[in-house]
């Protein structure tokens, strides 16, 4: 045997974080593919892990393409330490419409709002972030065949991370961040 040849995978994160990710994927999954079309959407939905409190899931209401996300999402985090404490990790779920997108036109602002793009596709997003920056994605796009929905991972392969990455490596997490930097904030305010 090699020397350094890795036998396990090796998780940046507690295990327990891996795996609330997991669990709140395969919900996400099977909410998608089990409902009729015709249904409201998923979500959006904001999931966390707490020690204390385990896993605990939030409706998102009200959240619109001209609401303040992000102030929204500040806000949540500063409520969720009054209110749940010692959370570990979050995850947003939703399902809303996805575009491809060069990184160079992103970066400059030229595109077109998904929602508005002839060419959008529907698609499930899963998001985590851990407390301390590490990031997790799945994406998939959600396809109706006949009356059966499937999940087409193929077109998102590149976002879809196998293992955790610290902050920034990949893709950004704006709204997560925002709900950590009002989570810490709160935190602060609370203790200092």
């Amino acid at each position: 045997m090699e020397k350094n040849k890795k036998t396990k995978k090796e998780l940046i994160v507690p295990e327990h974080i891996d795996k609330f990710f997991q669990d709140v994927k395969k919900d996400a999954i099977n909410k998608i593919t089990k409902k009729d079309k015709d249904d409201n959407v998923l979500g959006p939905l904001l999931a966390f892990y707490s020690k204390e409190k385990g896993n605990g899931i939030v409706v998102i209401e009200g959240l619109t393409s001209e609401t303040d996300k992000e102030m929204i999402f500040e806000k949540m985090g500063e409520k969720a330490l009054q209110e749940v404490k010692d959370i570990e990790a979050i995850c947003f779920i939703a399902e809303g419409w996805g575009s491809r997108v060069k990184q160079e036109d992103y970066d400059k602002g030229n595109y077109v709002m998904p929602s508005k793009s002839p060419e959008r596709i529907e698609v499930l997003a899963v998001s985590a972030v851990d407390m301390n920056g590490f990031s997790k994605n799945y994406m998939a796009v959600i396809e109706k065949k006949g009356k059966e929905v499937v999940l087409n991972e193929d077109t998102f392969k590149e976002a879809n991370d196998d293992n955790w990455s610290k902050k920034g490596d990949k893709q950004k997490h704006r709204l997560l961040d925002a709900f950590i930097r009002g989570y810490w904030k709160e935190y602060l305010k609370s203790n200092y």
